[in-house]
């Protein structure tokens, strides 16, 4: 769990810096609903799109070429979803909230 939370701070400043990223979440939220996918598309679509940013180690965000490449490492997990037999988002509540 610690390396997704390390990939994901290190992607959020790319993420911030990021035009386009209302589009990706679009196609890959289309991509996801096509592979029967329906519940929570939009946070598994920004979580994707996030963690493939991570990876990433010289992501330059005005690059269409880096771009597109993250879009389609983004396409091909969300791909691999469907295959996933579990739990796909965890939700953490805490004992504040009762």
């Amino acid at each position: 769990m610690s390396e997704a939370t390390k990939t994901l701070a290190k992607a959020e400043l790319h993420w911030r810096k990021l035009d386009c990223k209302e589009e990706m979440i679009g196609i890959v939220i289309s991509t996801l609903i096509k592979n029967a996918e329906i519940c929570g598309t939009n946070l598994l679509a920004e979580s994707i799109l996030k963690m493939e940013l991570g990876k990433k180690i010289d992501v330059d965000v005005n690059n269409k070429e880096h771009i597109l490449a993250v879009l389609n490492n983004a396409l091909r997990r969300a791909r691999q979803m469907a295959q996933i037999v579990g739990p796909l988002i965890t939700v953490k509540i805490g004992k504040n909230y009762f």
